[in-house]
């Protein structure tokens, strides 16, 4: 007889079935960015692996971050040249059995536009963090129009500039 409880070491599933990359579409020179990286057991990336990982975060083939974790990560990263940066993984400690997947919030692409100026959207208090808002309720946030100078973002207006803004 065999106990029900025991099981043969191929049932266990230790390697992830793929990695995952969650980012921003664009990003500024002047700013840090982040990416959330996900070790997932399944195909939707419902359940995330309970074994610990090492990899690399890489963007156009240079290592953006180092990171050791468990199931996800979230890394921050700089980038300095206004172009196309193709993210992706290397020396993964565990690999996994599918290829690195990825979604910037638009679709899924492993790609994110850095640009030597833009917007940032603030809270109203000023944190990079806007937290989640409900449709059809008024918000107050700050909008700041940046560039890059010798790697800082700086301000492109003097002081407070009021607009109103109309989302569609």
């Amino acid at each position: 007889n065999q106990d029900i409880n025991t099981f043969h070491p191929c049932d266990i599933k230790s390697e992830p079935h793929h990695y995952e990359i969650e980012h921003n579409p664009t990003g500024l020179t002047c700013a840090a960015e982040t990416a959330t990286i996900k070790a997932c057991m399944d195909d939707m990336c419902t359940e995330l692996s309970d074994q610990s990982v090492s990899l690399d975060l890489i963007g156009n083939s240079q290592i953006k971050a180092s990171t050791t974790f468990t199931g996800s990560t979230t890394v921050n990263f700089n980038h300095t040249s206004a172009e196309v940066l193709t993210l992706g993984l290397a020396n993964e400690s565990n690999p996994a059995t599918d290829v690195t997947q990825c979604t910037n919030g638009l679709n899924t692409s492993c790609q994110m536009t850095f640009n030597n100026a833009g917007f940032r959207f603030l809270s109203s208090t000023g944190d990079l963090t806007i937290d989640t808002q409900t449709a059809g309720q008024a918000i107050n946030i700050k909008v700041q129009a940046v560039e890059d100078n010798n790697g800082v973002c700086e301000g492109l207006f003097n002081g407070n500039v009021n607009k109103n803004l109309i989302a569609t």
